[in-house]
């Protein structure tokens, strides 16, 4: 599951950070939203993450501290999570861009086709027009 995309913009090894321009906090938040999910505590993702300690955790999830690249694949093996997600919010396997793979490749009309149909079908699910 775990997939780095972006191991050529990592460089870096400066006080424990991997990556050069990433947001520590943006990142922390996406760790902590993904371990709350998994009803996961700080406790438990340091020791499986082989994090410090929880404080450590905490720092990190805070954006105050900052992750080698082991400790950071760690966490996301953990997470059973995508780097691209924790680093940068977006996800190959998000729905939105496999549907835009293909809605970027059909023309104007298929596109109106599709909306319809996406329309109708969400009309079906009980789910009104936005």
């Amino acid at each position: 599951m775990f997939i780095i995309s972006v191991i050529n913009i990592i460089k870096r090894k400066n006080r424990g950070d991997f990556l050069h321009g990433y947001d520590r906090v943006e990142t922390g938040k996406r760790i902590q939203e993904i371990r709350q999910k998994r009803f996961m505590t700080q406790e438990a993702l340091a020791e499986k993450a082989d994090i410090y300690s929880a404080q450590q955790m905490s720092n990190i999830e805070r954006g105050t501290a900052g992750l080698s690249l082991d400790r950071f694949t760690d966490i996301c093996t953990v997470l059973e999570v995508s780097s691209d997600y924790l680093l940068f919010g977006i996800s190959a396997f998000s729905t939105k861009t496999i549907l835009s793979k293909y809605i970027d490749k059909m023309t104007t009309e298929q596109q109106r086709i599709l909306i319809d149909f996406v329309k109708s079908y969400a009309n079906t699910c009980g789910i009104n027009e936005l």
